[in-house]
């Protein structure tokens, strides 16, 4: 977005709206520098989903202060008159005082355009209803939705960062996880009870029935047990019969 484009909107907008614009301008701003680091799809797609968040903000702003029908006050009188009707706190001698200080002035042309009325009523005029003025007049409700605006904001840069890493494979289904530890599990359940199994009566013969041959025995399951778990750790296809599944598995082991 253009500085002279996002300058010309913060001298028109509500403090409220100039807060929000500037969230949605840093978030571009932050997108593309990491976008400079690391130029990656992934980068790409959230920068360019932050300049759009950003443009349309920008965009309807614009509708709202900016129309195609400028309208210009003849004169100070038209200029207390419309003040008056429009709610703010303002005198025909106060608004001509304004002048004289510098604070309103009119075009080459004498007329005094609405944006410029606007931005001087922003600056440094009341609100009849409150006494306050608009820049101090952010009451809890447009607090809270500006809040909350902020907030879904961030979490969609954060759902797309979070999209981005699993596609890159930095992240795996925690359900996927679950699955292959719990079949990983029950080949190392089952693979043990076979090993002990199938290996009791040469662990018995190992020892000929001799305690002083403990030694032995304890070195003969060490060995089994070590080649069991390189196999286990191996990357290969194990099938797993998981109890209430019609048909077995296949994990990676």
């Amino acid at each position: 977005m253009e500085k002279s484009r996002l300058d010309k909107l913060l001298d028109l907008i509500s403090p409220e709206e100039q807060y929000q614009l500037k969230v949605y301008y840093n978030a571009s701003v932050k997108m593309l520098k990491e976008y400079q680091v690391k130029s990656t799809a992934g980068n790409l797609r959230d920068l360019q989903s932050a300049e759009a968040a950003l443009d349309g903000y920008a965009e309807r702003l614009e509708d709202k202060y900016l129309s195609d029908d400028e309208i210009n006050l003849k004169n100070r009188f038209e200029v207390y008159e419309w003040l008056d009707k429009d709610g703010w706190q303002v005198s025909k001698s106060s608004v001509y005082n304004h002048f004289k200080e510098g604070k309103l002035r009119a075009d080459t042309d004498g007329t005094i355009p609405l944006k410029t009325v606007l931005k001087y009523a922003k600056h440094f005029l009341r609100r009849k209803d409150t006494g306050k003025r608009i820049r101090d007049d952010l009451d809890d409700q447009h607090r809270r939705k500006l809040n909350l605006e902020i907030e879904k904001l961030e979490e969609e840069i954060e759902r797309s960062k979070l999209k981005r890493k699993i596609e890159e494979g930095k992240y795996i289904p925690r359900d996927r996880i679950e699955l292959e530890l719990a079949a990983r599990a029950a080949v190392l359940d089952a693979g043990l009870t076979h090993l002990f199994q199938s290996q009791a009566g040469a662990l018995i013969d190992v020892a000929g029935g001799d305690l002083r041959k403990t030694a032995e025995v304890v070195h003969r399951l060490i060995e089994d047990k070590d080649r069991f778990l390189n196999q286990y750790a191996a990357a290969i296809d194990f099938t797993v019969e998981i109890a209430g599944d019609s048909e077995p598995e296949a994990a990676n082991g």
